[in-house]
């Protein structure tokens, strides 16, 4: 099948992967070398079980490793957009990473969170304000106690964590928010600046083509620094992570 029959799931897209990672043959190399090296540090961190900050930078970082390998495919395959959205979430966990390192009352912070997010939703499902939980479900969560849950948080002091840019000043994160988390977040709400390169306009302003092919040379420019970006994120998190573990 042909890209115009299958897109990205066509024989042709393979096509189109060997053009990008061969255009960009070098920085998939050491992105894969990065990425290896991120693998064998986390078989030299010792953690600590009953030590709540370890445990969270730990499952922070296995959650980037899953990412990482993510946007290396979707890239090769010259998926941008959806690229974009995988580096904007990674930012933000980077950045909570970062967050929980400064000390054991951040992590622990980040830890109870899940306190004021079963408030939150028990709330939701209770209310069903849209109709879009079954009778038998609000049912259910309406036998759950909020009072116990409103009185674990006030007795646990749990307060909301700081927003993303907050936490980016805390951390000294403020060139990995301001030029990753925000642009991206772009692709992530898409909008019509994201939607109008699928399309061609003529002299009066109406759609004269839909650009359903990828334009290979903007895809190969946009990989290239699609990948740089992710080196230096993962360089950091490797800098980041031997330091916090002393190893």
């Amino acid at each position: 099948m042909s890209f115009n029959d299958e897109g990205f799931l066509s024989e042709d897209a393979n096509g189109l992967r060997n053009e990008v990672m061969e255009s960009n043959k070098d920085l998939f190399s050491s992105y894969k070398k990065q990425n290896q090296k991120l693998h064998e540090l986390k078989f030299k961190i010792t953690i600590k079980n009953r030590d709540s900050q370890d445990v969270i930078i730990a499952g922070f970082f296995i959650s980037l490793l899953n990412s990482i390998s993510s946007i290396y495919y979707l890239c090769s395959y010259g998926l941008v957009d959806d690229a974009k959205r995988i580096i904007r979430s990674f930012t933000e966990t980077f950045i909570k990473l970062r967050y929980a390192a400064l000390s054991d009352s951040s992590a622990d912070q980040i830890i109870k969170q899940d306190l004021i997010k079963r408030k939150k939703w028990v709330n939701v499902i209770r209310s069903n304000e849209l109709g879009a939980f079954t009778d038998e479900l609000v049912t259910q969560i309406k036998e759950i106690d909020l009072d116990s849950i409103k009185k674990e948080i006030e007795d646990e002091n749990v307060t909301p964590l700081p927003d993303v840019e907050e936490m980016a000043k805390k951390t000294d994160s403020h060139d990995i928010y301001s030029y990753l988390f925000r642009i991206f977040s772009g692709s992530t709400h898409t909008g019509v600046k994201e939607i109008s390169k699928f399309f061609n306009f003529d002299e009066n302003h109406d759609i004269s083509e839909l650009i359903w092919y990828p334009k290979t040379d903007e895809i190969i420019e946009e990989v290239n620094i699609l990948m740089r970006t992710m080196i230096s994120l993962m360089e950091g998190l490797a800098t980041d992570l031997s330091s916090h573990y002393k190893v």
